[in-house]
């Protein structure tokens, strides 16, 4: 009878013939109540939202009837609760391959699986909102494999391009919209991606060596070879429609280290290595002007501006803007050249100067400088052993090019009308002996200047006005100074054998 009543039903006949699988009414039965089976679902006719379905947890002889929560209430809690019984994975969709169908398919009919919508139902929200928390909590040492707390990836199969500019691949995106045309302030912390290191007041954290402790990690793990006419970087910071530019694309602020390029840098053919590059050689970044503004077009691609402030520091202390160190001890290498910078300025145009570098000292007030005060301060220090070297030189100066003007020199030194007194343009100090203040000429002394010097007309400082006459020819004198006294030098327009 029981089978055949299951079977009207459409149902599997009961395993047992003792207990009831189905009840109702207005009392949920005492927990320890006998007859109903383990399943058994008790309907709550006057029950209300939470209240109304509740099944048998317990036994067909002690009955523990607990409510079946809507699914709107199941928390991952509840869910954590099935996998700690069961050791099963709480939530997975399709199967884990790398083959097309074996996962939840997804098109454009369903570009969202898994969907959360919130809104603040327009009331202001208060404390700290989590529309999505994944917590972790380690309470032991981890020494093998990885801990995700949440970890998106997209995989692609051999030879799956992708086909257009306008395609966004990505495990995990972080996006802000902000509609309207109003005025908007925003103030706090606003971020499409954040993240966050929190440690305790005090104590120390080593980090291991060949470790990293980062607030973002991007790691390349390749063997391929790039040929990347776009562009291709761990971090990219760029724009994707309007007019507007992000005012500053990277801000360092409190921190030791601003950007610490930490990897190894090797020497080749191609200048592969390069720590900082804005443009590159053969392939310059270019500065565009615009035509008829009437207002100054600059264009300054690294600034820096500091300013000191504080107290004495009180032992002798040093600021220097730009410290840097080349060291060359491991091996002799007869072909290699060692150069700080390595610049070049080609002009083809009209303009206004041009210069390689441009410095100025300014002292405003009436400082009390205890040391030196210089423009470029340059010490070439031959140490202690033998090096051999026949162009040792703490300024060399090239001129180059049948173009070069006639007026062009080596080294101009100018006073300017406004400044005060100046004893030296050159102060040649030896505290060593040196053979020759000046040398005209290569060691060999071929190479030489027509002219020795090249003074003004006849009575312009330096040169006395007058004729002397001490032999044939006419003469000039040049005043010079000898322990602080007034002297002369003859010059004559005609050589002499006179002794």
């Amino acid at each position: 009878m029981i089978a055949r009543i299951a079977a009207l039903l459409k149902m599997k006949a009961p395993e047992t013939n003792r207990g009831l699988l189905f009840s109702s009414g207005t009392t949920k039965p005492t927990d320890g109540s006998d007859g109903y089976q383990t399943g058994c679902v008790f309907m709550k006719t006057d029950g209300g939202v939470g209240t109304s379905l509740y099944v048998n947890e317990g036994s067909v002889t002690s009955s523990a009837f607990n409510a079946i929560e809507p699914l709107e209430s199941i928390t991952l809690g509840d869910l954590a609760d099935v996998a700690d019984a069961y050791a099963t994975r709480i939530l997975e969709t399709g199967t884990y391959q790398s083959t097309a169908s074996g996962g939840l398919a997804i098109s454009s009919a369903n570009a969202r699986p898994f969907t959360i919508v919130s809104d603040d139902a327009g009331v202001a929200t208060t404390g700290d909102i989590r529309v999505f928390l994944s917590r972790t909590l380690m309470t032991i040492d981890k020494a093998t494999g990885t801990l995700n707390a949440i970890r998106g990836q997209v995989k692609m199969l051999d030879g799956i391009d992708t086909t257009a500019t306008a395609v966004v691949v990505s495990p995990i995106t972080g996006y802000i919209e902000m509609v309207g045309t109003g005025a908007r302030s925003l103030a706090g912390h606003v971020a499409a991606m954040r993240a966050t290191i929190e440690e305790g007041a005090s104590g120390t954290t080593t980090v291991a060596a060949s470790s990293f402790y980062a607030g973002l990690e991007v790691t390349l793990n390749s063997s391929r070879t790039y040929a990347a006419t776009g562009t291709m970087a761990g971090i990219i910071v760029n724009t994707a429609g309007g007019s507007s530019l992000w005012p500053v694309g990277i801000s360092l602020n409190n921190c030791t280290i601003g950007i610490d390029i930490a990897g190894a840098m090797l020497a080749d053919e191609n200048r592969t290595n390069k720590a900082l590059v804005i443009g590159a050689r053969g392939a310059a970044k270019t500065v565009t002007f615009a035509s008829g503004t009437s207002k100054a077009e600059n264009f300054e691609p690294i600034q820096m501006n500091f300013a000191c402030g504080g107290a004495n520091p009180d032992v002798l202390s040093t600021v220097n803007i730009w410290q840097g160190s080349i060291t060359h001890t491991s091996a002799a290498m007869a072909d290699l050249r060692l150069k700080w910078t390595d610049l070049l300025t080609t002009v083809d145009k009209n303009c206004t100067d041009i210069y390689i570098h441009q410095a100025e000292l300014k002292l405003t007030g009436s400082p009390a400088v205890t040391g030196e005060v210089a423009v470029l301060g340059l010490v070439l220090d031959g140490g202690s052993g033998s090096p051999t070297n026949s162009s040792w030189r703490v300024i060399n100066c090239t001129l180059r090019g049948a173009g070069t003007p006639v007026n062009s020199a080596g080294i101009f030194i100018n006073q300017e009308s406004n400044c005060g007194n100046v004893d030296a343009g050159i102060r040649i100090q030896a505290a060593a002996t040196m053979v020759s203040a000046f040398r005209i000429g290569a060691p060999e002394y071929d190479n030489t200047p027509t002219h020795l010097f090249q003074f003004p007309a006849d009575g312009t400082s330096p040169i006395a006005a007058g004729n002397y006459e001490v032999h044939g020819g006419t003469k000039v004198r040049i005043s010079v100074l000898v322990g602080g006294v007034q002297y002369y030098m003859l010059a004559s327009t005609e050589p002499t054998t006179q002794s």
